[in-house]
């Protein structure tokens, strides 16, 4: 049931699914979260639509979900390095 939920998540189209998304993530038990998972939640939310900027249960996204994953062993993973030499602009 995790594995769907989180699909479903990062599958989020619209600031009102983050919003109802959010609420299905938190019906996940802790004992189902592993690293792989939180992994795909935050990557969803840096990549899809507004979710940088939805507003979940009245506070940004970003914060909702460090409230969600706060208590668990598993951490949010580093933002990716995506820096190459052709993205020096000289």
């Amino acid at each position: 049931m995790a594995r769907t939920l989180v699909t479903r998540w990062t599958n989020t189209a619209s600031w009102y699914e983050a919003r109802e998304n959010y609420g299905f993530l938190k019906m996940i038990p802790d004992e189902a979260w592993n690293q792989k998972l939180v992994s795909e939640v935050w990557e969803a939310h840096a990549r899809v639509h507004d979710l940088k900027t939805a507003s979940i249960e009245w506070k940004d996204s970003a914060l909702a979900l460090e409230d969600l994953f706060g208590h668990l062993s598993y951490s949010k993973p580093p933002p990716s390095d995506s820096t190459t030499e052709d993205d020096i602009p000289f």
